[in-house]
């Protein structure tokens, strides 16, 4: 086997698992932005809900008989 063929063709695996991994990272931060930003959106709704339950249940109540009126 030519040794000079075989060191080419191990320097480019390398360089193509190295793109692989760069790809993979930003596939990665990309999902974690998403998550974090859910998480923000989460905490949100939370505090919402804290900061006013009396208002939270009407709102459910009301859309709860919206659609029951939608039904008839």
């Amino acid at each position: 086997m030519d040794l000079e063929k075989y060191c080419s063709n191990i320097e480019n695996q390398i360089k193509e698992v190295k793109y692989d991994i760069m790809i993979k990272e930003e596939e990665l931060n990309k999902l974690k932005d998403f998550a974090s930003r859910l998480t923000g959106g989460l905490e949100v709704l939370t505090q919402l809900k804290k900061e006013n339950p009396a208002e939270t249940l009407k709102r459910e109540i009301q859309q709860t008989v919206d659609e029951l009126a939608q039904d008839s």
